[in-house]
């Protein structure tokens, strides 16, 4: 839930930005709020990674259970920014009415991640392999999505930004 205030906000101001037909103030808010959700990931891995220690033995005092989560809260650390950038990226894509891209993108990272956790032997395999792919492919969605709304794929440019600023059918 932490990493959803930030992205909540990145939408609202994201869809304000367009509905002002500013383009300068659509990027203005995905370079910001991408800045923000780095920042963000980044403090919420370094605190997981401290308490990794710590946090196992408040769950359980099974040592079997202490041991898998002692293995397995540093990916999760380490995943923080990837998952902060993947919110922001597709809250900004939503702000930016790219929802059958974020669709899409959810539903082909989803079949990623279940045939990489279908084989999965391990939790850590789950996470490392199956929730890591989930998030890279909405992340890789949402950014297409991202890129798009700001004007930066020539390919889409007129369907989104025209002169500058952005198309109301956007």
């Amino acid at each position: 839930y932490i990493l959803d205030a930030v992205s909540v906000s990145a939408q609202i101001l994201l869809s304000k930005a367009r509905k002002r037909k500013s383009l300068d103030e659509v990027q203005s808010v995905t370079k910001y709020m991408t800045s923000i959700a780095i920042i963000q990931g980044i403090i919420i891995a370094l605190i997981i990674a401290g308490l990794t220690p710590y946090v196992p033995s408040f769950f359980t005092s099974d040592e079997a259970v202490i041991s898998q989560l002692k293995i397995l809260l540093p990916v999760l650390s380490i995943q923080q920014v990837l998952i902060s950038l993947t919110f922001v990226a597709e809250a900004l894509a939503a702000g930016g009415s790219q929802f059958a891209l974020l669709g899409v993108g959810t539903a082909l990272s989803a079949l990623a991640a279940i045939s990489l956790m279908a084989n999965a032997t391990s939790v850590l395999e789950i996470w490392t392999r199956g929730i890591l792919a989930m998030f890279l492919g909405r992340f890789a969605a949402a950014g297409i999505g991202v890129l798009n709304v700001n004007g930066l794929l020539p390919k889409f440019k007129s369907i989104f930004v025209k002169r500058g600023k952005v198309n109301k059918q956007g």
